[in-house]
């Protein structure tokens, strides 16, 4: 949110060479933090299956502010927009993970995978490290 992840345009403002500023995803826009986490095709997918999983509406996300907010506008008890928060927070993570495998290593991003390593590193996160009951919010 303090616009201080090292993405190419970030990079461009700090004189600091890239051989392309385009998205690593998708190769059609200059990649910004927004761009990768909310208006890329792969980030959409993603936002749109997790809120399949989660029980929720998909979200309209326009920033990268929206999504550290999105627990705030569901109408869910505060123990789930907590766990909804969680999941935000750990699709951002996975999403930023997924961008600099493929720009520093070149390993490609599959969709499932994604998807799947959210869902594990969910209920993992919540499960060990939150108070709550996973089994309770029937996510």
């Amino acid at each position: 949110m303090l616009g201080r992840l090292p993405n190419f345009k970030a990079l461009e403002k700090r004189n600091i060479p890239v051989a392309s500023n385009m998205c690593p995803f998708c190769g059609e826009v200059k990649e910004t933090v927004e761009h990768v986490m909310v208006s890329c095709g792969l980030a959409q997918y993603t936002w749109s299956v997790l809120a399949q999983w989660c029980k929720m509406p998909t979200p309209f996300l326009f920033s990268f502010r929206d999504v550290l907010e999105l627990h705030k506008f569901s109408r869910f008890e505060k123990e789930k927009a907590d766990v909804i928060h969680a999941v935000c927070l750990i699709v951002a993570w996975c999403l930023w993970k997924k961008r600099n495998a493929l720009v520093c290593k070149g390993i490609p991003t599959q969709v499932a995978g994604l998807v799947e390593e959210i869902k594990v590193l969910s209920f993992l996160w919540i499960k060990h490290r939150g108070r709550k009951n996973w089994r309770r919010f029937n996510v």
